[in-house]
């Protein structure tokens, strides 16, 4: 095993890291299902908001974010860069949002969907806020960063939307492993539509992160992204 301690990275190193935090995402669900810490609530019923799901994200994104800060020097794009308010770019931001938004509602009228009862724009920003800056810390801040060290940009960008991906199925083998769920009870097409959505929507954000060097941009679009998915009845 290479020398983690060691602040130069290579392409095993960022692998193993990445599947580290990714695997790390696991183990709030097993917590929350067999200790104490069940007594918190998973969401507040009737708003949309998950209590644990984000107290677990954060805890999450920090283990992310302490190994953004220790190879921090060899990064290519360093936390205070990524993390400046400057480098927000709301013109990028609006022609996505636009675009999604128009995707969206198309999907919505082919499928015939309809917006959840329980709509709160509030309460979904408030959630979705957690949602998307954990995330984009994770896959973005740290993978596509780190992997774009190591390899092109292109494969990196390809990599991190992968475990983009994987981070969205893993419940699911939790899920199955603990018994919660039975094959039969999974949504295999609507699940197989949101892997694929996360691969594509992963290097969409990757590409921009990319090209703005900003985690902010890509923050608020991931947000507004579960947001209008949720209005238009889609899921997240």
């Amino acid at each position: 095993m290479e020398n983690l301690k060691s602040r130069k990275l290579s392409f095993g190193k960022v692998m193993l890291i990445t599947i580290f935090i990714t695997l790390f995402f696991l183990l709030g669900g097993y917590l929350h299902s067999y200790t104490f810490l069940s007594a918190i609530p998973y969401d507040i019923e009737g708003t949309g908001v998950s209590v644990w799901g984000n107290i677990w994200k954060i805890v999450w994104a920090g283990l992310a974010f302490l190994f953004i800060k220790f190879y921090n020097k060899e990064l290519p794009i360093p936390i205070s860069k990524m993390l400046s308010f400057k480098k927000i770019n709301f013109k990028i931001i609006f022609i996505v949002l636009a675009v999604i938004a128009l995707v969206d509602f198309s999907a919505s009228i082919v499928m015939q969907t309809k917006t959840p009862n329980n709509f709160s724009f509030l309460y979904l920003v408030i959630n979705f806020f957690f949602v998307g800056l954990t995330e984009e810390v994770v896959f973005r801040g740290w993978a596509m960063n780190a992997f774009s060290k190591v390899t092109s940009t292109r494969k990196a960008n390809i990599i991190q939307s992968v475990f983009f991906m994987l981070v969205h199925l893993l419940p699911w083998s939790l899920a199955l492993f603990m018994g919660s769920v039975t094959i039969s009870e999974i949504p295999i097409l609507s699940l197989a539509i949101q892997l694929v959505y996360c691969i594509v929507f992963g290097c969409v954000l990757g590409r921009i992160f990319n090209k703005t060097n900003s985690l902010w941009t890509t923050i608020i679009i991931h947000c507004l992204n579960d947001v209008i998915a949720t209005f238009f009845g889609l899921g997240f």
